[in-house]
């Protein structure tokens, strides 16, 4: 019997260092591929376990970017360990005392159907 469910395999994180008051500071960052895998039922669970990973609220998703089918941007604003910021780290950025990075990872939701014999 066929089985049907969604993956992500693998991230592209692009990242630039992040201004409270300027927003993204240009050619200050890069871009880097994330090697991870996330398997669910559907969808919009595959979406909802790389967001809970990631630390991406419902907000920062973006779904079918850029007229891109299956194609979803998570953004996530993130301290130099690739962690998002705690509320006590977004205080201290907004008053300029740390560096903060504007991330930006892309992800293609794609289907996968196994159990059919050739």
């Amino acid at each position: 019997m066929a089985t049907v469910n969604y993956q992500i395999n693998g991230l592209l994180k692009l990242y630039d260092e992040d201004s409270f008051e300027k927003g993204a500071i240009p050619d200050s960052g890069g871009a880097v591929v994330v090697e991870l895998s996330f398997k669910a039922e559907t969808p919009d669970g595959v979406i909802e376990k790389c967001a809970e990973f990631l630390g991406v609220k419902k907000d920062g998703i973006e779904r079918n970017s850029n007229g891109d089918y299956g194609r979803v941007d998570f953004c996530v604003t993130e301290d130099s360990n690739s962690t998002p910021l705690s509320k006590s780290q977004y205080e201290q950025w907004k008053k300029g005392k740390i560096k903060a990075y504007a991330v930006e990872y892309i992800a293609q939701v794609e289907m996968v159907i196994s159990g059919i014999p050739l």
